[in-house]
């Protein structure tokens, strides 16, 4: 992961910091500095445990605001201005918490780095149980997820994320609990691996598809207290075409020709079934006069549909191959100072 291929450069630590945590963040000012101070007690525990609390660069902090409007920016600010191991990057827009993440691993000096989002929900008192295996496997563990096994979400958050959980474990050979979890330890190496084969971080699903290895630890998930929850209907409506944009890209990109076929064969039996049923349900309740015109319409109407499929992933192809060269624009950034003091 090299910075400098981005258009916006991070200053940069002279050693490699053990532990790098990455908070997007997005409207969450009011959850900000209980969060931080959590986050210090629970690093501070990293501290004791690694037996290492005397190295000046163990860990950081690495806050990514998505654009907030309601004052989180200047609060992440004073946040890195005074606690100097805590960092500050700030977008110029709302871009989506994935690319905010991307931004946040091109920050990170860590040898481990992990994401937690900034709502409170995860404890990040449980930091330590993600990265001790990949610390302690430093050649084996790659990536170890939080699995929140009772989660405390709006019902149809959790609806949609046992959905995807149970696509994927019915039509991958991946076996995962919480493909959503924004809690999630990484061993940098397998980031950087990630990017330097082209591929932009999409999901937890796109490191754990490139054949990293992985494992799962039930974390506590709690009920947000403050704030509004981000991710309602809309949200849940985009979140389920990106899924399925993802899914689809990376089985295109390992079989193009056995992905083609297959998408043409299940929509010439979509078309010879769904027809066979509208020209049943048509016989018995329109005169048959009409049915040549209704069957014509629907064919037209069903070859109109996946003509629309097809330039879909035509264009996601095109975005593809353009994403890797793209980084979502950084307006300001706070307490990398390495660079700048001296």
């Amino acid at each position: 992961m090299n910075a400098q291929s981005a258009s916006f450069s991070f200053a940069r630590t002279q050693e490699d910091q053990l532990l790098s945590i990455i908070c997007p963040v997005y409207n969450e000012q009011e959850n900000l500095l209980s969060f931080s101070n959590e986050l210090l007690v629970a690093l501070r525990k990293v501290c004791e445990r690694s037996k290492v609390c005397g190295h000046s660069q163990l860990w950081e902090v690495i806050f990514v605001d998505d654009g907030s409007n309601d004052g989180s920016a200047d609060l992440l600010r004073k946040l890195a201005n005074d606690l100097p191991r805590f960092k500050a990057i700030i977008l110029r827009k709302n871009v989506g918490k994935v690319a905010a993440i991307q931004t946040g691993f091109l920050a990170a000096n860590g040898e481990v780095i992990v994401t937690i989002d900034g709502d409170s929900q995860y404890d990040p008192q449980e930091i330590c149980l993600l990265i001790e295996p990949i610390l302690r496997d430093k050649n084996k563990m790659d990536v170890v997820c939080g699995w929140r096994k009772k989660r405390k979400d709006f019902f149809l958050n959790t609806l949609m994320s046992r959905f995807y959980n149970l696509f994927l474990s019915f039509f991958t050979p991946i076996r995962v609990h919480d493909i959503n979890s924004g809690f999630v330890a990484y061993r940098k190496k397998a980031l950087e691996e990630l990017f330097k084969e082209g591929n932009p971080f999409r999901s937890l699903y796109t490191v754990i598809n490139s054949g990293f290895v992985f494992s799962e630890i039930k974390i506590n998930h709690r009920k947000r207290e403050k704030g509004k929850n981000k991710f309602f209907l809309r949200r849940q409506i985009r979140n389920f075409f990106n899924f399925w944009r993802i899914f689809f890209l990376s089985r295109l990109f390992q079989r193009p020709l056995q992905f083609f076929s297959l998408f043409a064969l299940f929509f010439i039996v979509w078309i010879l079934v769904s027809g066979a049923a509208i020209f049943g349900i048509a016989q018995l309740l329109i005169t048959k006069t009409y049915l040549p015109l209704i069957l014509f319409s629907y064919s037209l109407f069903s070859l109109l549909i996946g003509q629309f499929l097809l330039f879909g992933l035509l264009g996601e192809l095109i975005l593809h191959t353009q994403e890797k060269k793209q980084l979502c624009c950084v307006h300001k950034q706070y307490g990398f100072r390495e660079k700048q003091e001296k």
